[in-house]
């Protein structure tokens, strides 16, 4: 009798699937921060040369995280 349990254990396991192996990517160091979003100018009425400035560089600043993660996608898309 244990010969059959043992028996029946190895159908078992015989029959499970194997899962894959799990594969862990991390992309490059370059893409994993973003330039900082500059502050808003501090005087109390900024002029609109130092506004558009400002929005300038807080554009520049999303475009480069916009870019990184364009960039991560690419990389992961590749690695696959």
């Amino acid at each position: 009798m244990p010969l059959l349990a043992l028996f029946g254990l190895f159908l078992l396991t015989a029959c499970t699937e194997i899962p894959e192996p799990v594969m862990v990517i991390r992309p490059p160091e370059q893409f994993r921060e973003c330039e900082d979003v500059p502050p808003k100018p501090e005087t109390e009425k900024p002029t609109p040369q130092v506004m558009a400035k400002w929005a300038v560089a807080v554009w520049f600043a999303g475009e480069d995280c916009r870019s990184k993660l364009r960039s991560t996608w690419d990389f992961l898309d590749k690695a696959r």
